[in-house]
């Protein structure tokens, strides 16, 4: 293959990636993925690029990874240089993979020590998120993620993207961002409303909209009733236990969520804590050096 050749096909395949597609354009969930994560970032790009040349199902691997790392980089501050520098790296060897054995050894090699080593300020990054401390859209993009990932474990299924998580759904903020006046005299400490826990992570989920006008801002005994209706299980389980039957993918894959009977700052509190066990296994992060000395 010529230069300019070389060049053009680069070029297709770039467009495609950007586009979250495969080089054969057929649809890639985990470049779909990292466009809700960052529209604009492209450092991603540069072993995608390098690893273009892999079967389908090799790349689909490779997405699926870069992703997971990519996310835990933004989401542990990172500096941008140092994962920059990591990728133009690993770009060359990359280059020279062949097969599935090959790429898993370059993963094993790279990628799991990388996500090792960023595993303790992954928890801790959870532990303390909030909506101050990230963009709203990358909020967005991880609510959707761990309730995309409850479902997907219950009903053994990835036909649905992101998108049916993201798009035209609603960030419920359960302890409400205007709560009406008995709301704030039924909070165990209505002092630190605004300040601190309406913006954790541990007092939002993603919501339907028609359920989320439905509810509005009234106080949690009047929201079970809604999120009880929710398709989506991480939310529903805020409410009512969606166990079915018994030893079900749905029992399985709900194992670990709590069910609430009232709102208070312990709950959220729990309720981050809980989020923050899920987002390893969404994320596929390894437990944290320190946990495991324990």
């Amino acid at each position: 293959m010529g230069f300019v050749d070389l060049l053009n096909e680069a070029a297709r395949a770039y467009t495609n990636f950007v586009a979250g597609q495969n080089v054969d354009g057929s649809p890639n969930r985990y470049l779909d993925n990292l466009s809700y994560l960052s529209g604009v970032a492209r450092q991603q790009l540069i072993l995608l690029l390098a690893g273009r040349h892999l079967s389908i199902e090799g790349f689909v691997e490779l997405s699926r990874q870069l992703e997971n790392l990519f996310f835990a980089y933004i989401i542990t501050r990172e500096p941008t240089r140092q994962f920059e520098r990591d990728f133009a790296q690993w770009a060359g060897e990359l280059r020279d993979v062949q097969d599935r054995k090959g790429l898993d050894a370059f993963l094993d090699l790279h990628f799991r020590p990388a996500k090792q080593e960023l595993a303790t300020r992954f928890a801790l990054a959870f532990e303390e998120l909030d909506e101050d401390s990230i963009q709203k859209y990358r909020m967005r993009y991880i609510l959707g993620k761990m309730t995309q990932y409850v479902n997907e474990q219950a009903y053994g299924s990835q036909a649905e993207n992101l998108g049916k998580f993201v798009k035209q759904k609603d960030v419920e903020h359960i302890l409400p961002q205007s709560p009406l006046e008995e709301v704030v005299q039924s909070f165990d400490k209505p002092d630190e409303i605004d300040e601190y826990y309406t913006h954790r992570l541990g007092n939002m989920a993603m919501l339907e909209n028609s359920i989320n006008r439905s509810i509005s801002n009234n106080p949690f005994a009047k929201k079970k009733a809604g999120y009880a209706q929710s398709q989506f299980l991480l939310t529903k389980s805020i409410a009512v236990d969606p166990r079915v039957g018994i030893n079900t993918t749905i029992n399985r894959a709900v194992e670990g969520l709590i069910t609430f009977d009232d709102w208070t700052s312990e709950s959220i509190e729990r309720r981050q804590e809980m989020l923050a066990e899920l987002a390893k296994k969404a994320w596929d992060m390894p437990e944290s050096d320190e946990k495991e000395e324990k």
